[in-house]
């Protein structure tokens, strides 16, 4: 039981950072779009709603069966991308080492990603009036 808890956790961890870190790529990304054409922030927050519906419906085609095969396996889709080997070198997820087969799918990863978009687009909208 306590070799289940490390790796929880560091599954845990490798998840948020993930989708923290997607979130500050794809910000990073609409910022320089967004001041050329002259939008500011507001930019930004549309571009991080935009983003996250592509990430949502990618993280569904993702997670989507391709045969009833699909259903029986477990652990597919968990080959690391070069992305999410960006985000693996930053600490915390890179003070736990996990091996592909330990973490969580690329589809769950994403799906949180998506809604971390999200949270972060409606809290610049109500919190602080973008």
């Amino acid at each position: 039981m306590s070799d289940a808890s490390p790796t929880r956790g560091a599954r845990v961890v490798d998840a948020i950072q993930y989708a923290v870190g997607l979130t500050i790529l794809a910000a990073a990304v609409t910022l320089p779009i967004s001041v050329l054409f002259g939008l500011g922030f507001w930019g930004v927050k549309f571009g991080l709603f935009l983003v996250g519906i592509v990430a949502l419906g990618y993280a569904t085609l993702l997670a989507w069966p391709k045969s009833p095969e699909d259903l029986e396996r477990e652990g597919l889709d968990r080959e690391e991308t070069s992305v999410q080997a960006v985000v693996r070198r930053v600490p915390p997820a890179a003070w736990y080492p996990l091996r592909p087969r330990e973490r969580y799918a690329n589809w769950a990863r994403l799906y949180l990603a998506s809604l971390t978009m999200f949270v972060v687009s409606y809290a610049m909208e109500a919190l602080f009036g973008v």
